[in-house]
């Protein structure tokens, strides 16, 4: 079995498993978005999006198979934090399931404000969205850290997540956005976050089309992604970002 297969059969276990905890889950990364620059050495990302408060956490926790630190369930019950990921490592890969609540994809859709994620205190897997500076890229393709207002709190920190920030007349595209725009591979979702999921593109565009005008070679989303990014797409997706408004 070559390594996308891999990482899709896995994928789908976990989705399998999570199931009934869950409203959506999706698989993201270059597993969804180009299964050929998938390697030995990918990852795999997926998305899982509930209501935290009406997930049973210990119930999740048993049907994923995997410990969840309680601290982190503690600040999702309360609302503190709207985005947590769960990281393991199987015998050839890395996988990282992030969990988004509701509210968190309502920001993704039309972000007005941004969401909150948390990073436990020694968690040593250097994820953008946990440290304390992040950069992003304009659709100029210019780049600019963004310091995310780390707080301190029993047992970790929680940060500012952006979908995406508005400086200086751009739009910095951040990864939670880049999610959605990269080709996410849908294992089921329904509900409130199927009609979100629905329309996200519809608000995106409007709000670009408002900042830019119409896109260009100098003004597209594919600018938007770390260049690293950039050299996975296929011909295809690239087309379809560069012209997405």
């Amino acid at each position: 079995m070559n390594p996308y297969h891999i990482r899709l059969t896995e994928a789908g276990t976990i989705s399998t498993r999570i199931r009934e905890d869950v409203g959506t889950v999706m698989i993201v990364g270059s597993v969804a978005y180009n299964p050929q620059a998938v390697t030995p050495a990918s990852d795999l990302d997926e998305v899982a999006i509930a209501d935290f408060t009406q997930v049973d956490w210990q119930e999740f926790e048993r049907n994923l198979g995997q410990p969840i630190n309680p601290t982190c369930v503690k600040y999702a019950r309360s609302g503190a934090i709207n985005s947590f990921s769960v990281v393991w490592d199987t015998e050839h890969f890395e996988v990282g399931l992030h969990m988004w609540d509701l509210s968190a994809l309502r920001n993704v859709v039309n972000p007005k404000v941004h969401n909150h994620v948390f990073r436990p205190d020694n968690f040593d897997r250097g994820f953008s969205s946990t440290a304390d500076e992040e950069t992003l890229f304009n659709l100029r393709g210019e780049k600019r850290s963004f310091y995310k207002n780390p707080q301190q709190v029993e047992g970790g920190t929680i940060l500012d997540f952006y979908p995406l920030v508005e400086a200086d007349g751009d739009i910095y595209v951040g990864i939670q956005l880049n999610n959605l725009l990269l080709d996410p591979c849908f294992l089921f979702y329904h509900g409130e976050a199927e009609s979100l999921l629905n329309s996200w593109s519809v608000s995106l565009r409007t709000r670009l089309i408002a900042t830019y005008g119409t896109s260009s070679e100098e003004v597209n989303l594919v600018n938007s992604l770390d260049p690293r990014l950039r050299a996975k797409l296929g011909p295809e997706l690239e087309r379809r970002l560069k012209t997405f408004f």
